[in-house]
């Protein structure tokens, strides 16, 4: 609920807590960001097993399958959290639409997994490090004197 809608799932309509229902049969296949249709028509047969069963009334039913997805995710800035991954994102969105694109409101939702992100991050980072220790460092020279007391 709170990943999908930002909401607790209290809060959910029949509409939503249906979309959810319909997911742990096949999470990556019905994902309402990354297959909207396959998650629309997953949710509209739950919908309609919850009306066989008795669960909810037709006009329930009615309004429900009439309610469109409309997702209401948090703000993740993947610029942010993974910067390397978003500059992808964004070379991307300039390659295919041109720079108006940044600026233009568009919502970009990726399948990167931060988890796996980071992980390859942080293995990067710590190649790069062991590099400079078997190597040497080619960075600026370290001196024990501030700053100050060197004169040009």
């Amino acid at each position: 609920a709170k990943i999908y809608y930002n909401k607790s799932i209290n809060e959910l309509s029949i509409a939503q807590m249906a979309m959810i229902a319909g997911l742990p049969k096949a999470p990556s296949k019905y994902n309402p960001v990354v297959n909207p249709e396959r998650a629309l028509e997953r949710r509209n047969w739950i919908l309609g097993r919850m009306l066989q069963l008795g669960y909810i009334s037709q006009t329930e039913y009615q309004k429900a399958v009439a309610e469109p997805i409309n997702l209401n995710m948090p703000n993740r800035d993947l610029n942010n959290i993974h910067p390397y991954a978003g500059e992808m994102v964004r070379s991307e969105l300039v390659k295919h639409f041109g720079e108006q694109a940044i600026d233009s409101g568009y919502k970009v939702y990726t399948t990167i997994n931060a988890k796996r992100q980071a992980i390859a991050e942080k293995a990067v980072q710590d190649g790069l490090e062991a590099y400079d220790r078997r190597h040497g460092w080619r960075g600026a020279e370290a001196h024990d004197k501030p700053l100050s007391e060197f004169r040009a």
